[in-house]
């Protein structure tokens, strides 16, 4: 029997994650969120979930001042700054905890710049902001792979039609420094309300050729209201038994686009059983049912529930990865990631975490190169599997930042080495 690369880790037959915008999410809303998706933990919601899923952030946020009453308003929100000021922090150390330990893995772009006040997007602010995410990444190893488009006309740092962050003459742009610090996946081009795809990944070119990035989908819900699936108390809508069937049969990813903190669209309409955190209707019964039976899923190994960058990576590794079958020393012998976008890499194991080899022997080895990868089971007959990420069920909002990590002065904006070539102040 042929070697062969299957396409989802084994035995699930789809993946899916949830990429939520943190639009007026409040701390004590994502800490809460987080603890019923995330752990095991009794929360005002109900029992924790254990699933892996995670959320976005803001650097700024230029309507910290402004206030809604029912639910939360954009000035409420969750953010790195206070304000557009980069040295005047607000939420810093509890996002940069949720960073390390996984419960944040999108920009939501760099933050809420809507609206006709000043100030208007720049491309300062996205060099302001990249001297303490190369602090970050230097030091704590703290590296972000995806972004998110946000905002009106006004926030012009997006990648969508109408955006000016991908157009070179702009002064808006910005892609050049955000893709060179390391962000390979973007969303904002690409919005369907089709449910399941063969490849998360679109190759996508800016600026006549000059950045190149991955696009992906989110499915944000169907008609005939196909804007109001994307808050939690209508995830139900999104996660429907058809849909996460469709998953399965047909052996699809998706990333369903959510606003989990921002509450219910349109106001008035507050289902029953609603939970509230600072005043914002969470996770009906209906939603919590929804979450219950797509973890179901995944207990019953159909379906793989992912953070999104740990989807989208996998993803590309599935579709690029170069590796060969040695008969003679039975192992299969992986060497590159072959992608096309950022060229051509030698994976660590976290990079082919959950890659599964059927029609192996039960001797087989898996290497990287040369270095025969240790984490590997064999979880049927023929099958050898990289194992995936162990789940992690901590409740991180037990935990303060020392904890976890030692100090680093952001304030000083000094990293160990240059994170990227010549910023250009156009």
């Amino acid at each position: 029997m042929a070697v062969t690369l299957r396409k989802y880790p084994y035995p699930y037959m789809g993946m899916l994650a949830i990429n939520s915008d943190i639009d007026r999410c409040t701390l004590s809303e994502f800490e809460e969120i987080h603890r019923f998706l995330n752990t095991k933990e009794q929360t005002s919601i109900g029992e924790g979930l254990g699933l892996d899923i995670a959320d976005s952030f803001w650097f700024y946020n230029k309507q910290h001042g402004w206030v809604d009453e029912l639910p939360a308003g954009f000035g409420d929100t969750m953010c790195y700054c206070q304000g557009t000021d980069i040295n005047t922090y607000k939420d810093k150390e509890k996002i940069i905890k949720y960073l390390y330990c996984g419960w944040i893995d999108t920009m939501h772009t760099y933050g809420n710049f809507n609206t006709a006040e000043t100030p208007l997007w720049t491309r300062k602010f996205a060099i302001d902001a990249m001297k303490d995410l190369s602090l970050l990444r230097n030091y704590y190893g703290i590296q972000l792979r995806i972004w998110s488009d946000h905002g009106d006309s006004y926030n012009t740092q997006g990648f969508a039609s109408g955006n000016s962050g991908g157009v070179f003459s702009s002064q808006s742009y910005h892609l050049d420094i955000t893709r060179e610090y390391g962000v390979k996946f973007g969303w904002g081009p690409h919005r369907t309300g089709s449910f399941g795809k063969e490849s998360m990944l679109t190759p996508t070119t800016f600026t006549a050729g000059t950045n190149k990035m991955w696009v992906f989908d989110r499915f944000i819900g169907m008609e005939p209201y196909p804007n109001y699936h994307w808050v939690g108390n209508m995830l139900d809508l999104q996660l429907t038994q058809s849909n996460l069937d469709k998953l399965k049969t047909d052996g699809l990813y998706e990333i369903v686009a959510q606003h989990m903190g921002c509450g219910l669209s349109p106001k008035e309409d507050i289902r029953e059983n609603q939970v509230f955190i600072d005043n914002d209707p969470i996770f009906p019964l209906e939603v919590q049912a929804a979450l219950q039976n797509l973890k179901a899923e995944q207990d019953a190994g159909n379906i793989l529930v992912a953070r999104s960058v740990r989807l989208l990576n996998y993803n590309l590794a599935q579709l690029y990865v170069q590796w060969s079958y040695d008969t003679v020393g039975d192992k299969v012998v992986i060497t590159t990631i072959a992608d096309p976008q950022f060229g051509s890499f030698v994976p660590t194991i976290n990079d082919v975490r959950g890659l599964t080899f059927e029609g192996v022997t039960a001797d087989s080895k898996i290497f990287i190169g040369q270095t025969e990868v240790a984490d590997v089971s064999y979880p049927a007959v023929g099958v050898a599997m990289i194992n995936w990420f162990t789940p992690d069920y901590t409740d991180y909002t037990q935990l303060n930042l020392s904890d976890l990590l030692p100090p680093i002065n952001l304030k000083e904006k000094k990293v160990n080495s240059a994170p990227f070539k010549t910023l250009k102040n156009i």
